[in-house]
């Protein structure tokens, strides 16, 4: 009879502990996540035009990035 007893115990802590283990994981998910969003609103997409019509008087893109204002390389 007390095995019974103890079984369900087990089972009515089970109940009560699963949603806080389940909360505990969905929290760790949003602190990780929430610094990404901030990442990428630091550094936004760059816009790049489309090359089906490419303008003959504009710089071949290198596809790199080029933040320090150094010479471009010609094609």
């Amino acid at each position: 009879m007390s095995g019974l007893r103890g079984s369900r115990l087990l089972l009515i802590a089970g109940i009560l502990v699963a949603p806080l283990v389940i909360m505990g994981y969905v929290g760790l998910t949003v602190l990780l996540f929430l610094p990404l969003l901030g990442l990428r609103r630091m550094f936004p997409r760059r816009y790049t035009p489309s090359r089906l019509c490419p303008d003959d008087d504009a710089p071949p893109y290198s596809g790199v990035a080029n933040p320090w204002g150094a010479a471009t390389r010609t094609a």
